[in-house]
């Protein structure tokens, strides 16, 4: 039981070092720039676009919502994604971390400026 325990923890600490907080870096009310673990996602009011790396991969139109999805270890939550739920079967990940607070205020922003809800998932 402790082997299972420690493994745990090994597998947590491993996650975190590799999950890179998402960082609002760049907001107005025109613009928000979200850096994650796959770089800078831009969402433009203006044009209705959301882009990566300077190429856009969606329009506002075509997201359906904005979603934080929980993933639980046996003893709780240990990370959040946030994502931009297209269809029931497809979504854009734009970033994980492990801080619940971060997840939700990102995740607000994001449905500021694009006018979708929030949901959550488990």
């Amino acid at each position: 039981m402790a082997f299972l325990r420690w493994l745990e923890r090994f597998f947590r600490g491993m996650f975190r070092t590799l999950t890179r907080s998402l960082e609002i870096v760049d907001h107005t009310d025109k613009r928000l720039v979200v850096w994650s673990d796959r770089g800078p996602m831009t969402f433009d009011r203006n044009y209705r676009t959301i882009s990566r790396s300077g190429r856009t991969i969606a329009r506002f139109d075509a997201i359906s919502q904005v979603e934080i999805k929980e993933y639980r270890g046996d003893s709780g939550p240990f990370a959040w994604a946030v994502r931009l739920r297209i269809a029931w079967w497809r979504s854009i990940h734009v970033g994980k971390t492990t801080d619940d607070m971060t997840a939700s205020i990102c995740a607000a922003h994001l449905s500021t400026i694009m006018d979708k809800p929030v949901v959550t998932r488990r």
